[in-house]
């Protein structure tokens, strides 16, 4: 597994800000977190909340996927990570970045939508907000995301207007 080249700029660039930075994926928690601490060391790893599936360790050294929504197609439905937010009394700005499938069912919960865009072109999230109107950037890697989040996070600019 490869992490985005700008990730772990974003990553810094939101720790210097105090931005909340929390990864919300299909995949497996471990696995996530020894790649994060592989790319931006154990203790900035370590204050990275993830919210994805887990594994049990078997006696047998077997892992056994524990999904957070065993009924969704992925196990885990990423809107359900969102929506608490959303309800809260004053929600925050929700930056939410995906590029594939399992991403969709966030896609309208958030309030700047970020798909990435593939090597090979394909973008199963762009193609499904296109296809149902809603408002997305496209970006190659995490530091195309900066200034994005600088002119919204200094009040330069609205989410409205980044998302025009």
């Amino acid at each position: 597994m490869r992490l985005d080249p700008g990730f772990k700029q974003f990553y810094q660039w939101c720790k210097e800000r105090d931005i909340p930075f929390i990864i919300v994926s299909s995949g497996m928690a471990p696995l996530i977190r020894a790649v994060l601490v592989g790319l931006i060391g154990e203790e900035d790893a370590s204050e990275i909340e993830i919210i994805a599936n887990d594994v049990t360790l078997s006696d047998d050294g077997k892992w056994d996927i524990k999904y957070r929504h065993p009924s969704s197609g992925f196990g885990h439905d990423k809107s359900q990570a969102i929506l608490p937010y959303r309800r809260l009394e004053k929600p925050p700005t929700i930056f939410f970045f995906g590029d594939g499938v399992s991403d969709i069912s966030a896609a309208r919960w958030a309030d700047v939508l970020f798909a990435k865009e593939k090597p090979n072109g394909e973008n199963d999230l762009a193609t499904y907000c296109t296809r149902e109107g809603i408002k997305h950037l496209e970006f190659n890697d995490f530091s195309q995301a900066i200034p994005v989040l600088s002119s919204i996070v200094n009040g330069e600019k609205s989410v409205a207007e980044v998302m025009a």
